[in-house]
């Protein structure tokens, strides 16, 4: 089966989740805020998601802490994206 080693579901958050994280930490040297924190928001709700399928399918205990993780990546990335001026002021 495809879940019965954690190789799969860990290939499939990193692609998922760090690619996301990678793509914001580029962003954010470019000094491209509002982008970078737009794909901040989508790796935080991506992982949510993830620590989701796994409280399903997988139940552990390292989901609940990533899962945390997930939520305040989430609310920060959310209430930044709310607070930053629109780019065309300076």
């Amino acid at each position: 089966m495809l879940f019965q080693t954690l190789f799969w579901s860990g290939l499939a958050l990193v692609l998922c989740n760090a690619t996301a994280n990678l793509i914001a930490a580029v962003l954010f040297k470019r000094e491209q805020d509002n982008k970078a924190i737009l794909a901040a928001l989508i790796a935080g709700i991506m992982l949510v998601a993830w620590c989701v399928f796994e409280f399903i399918f997988l139940p552990n205990a390292a989901a609940v802490f990533y899962a945390v993780v997930g939520i305040a990546q989430t609310i920060t990335s959310a209430h930044l994206l709310h607070k930053q001026k629109p780019s065309t002021e300076q």
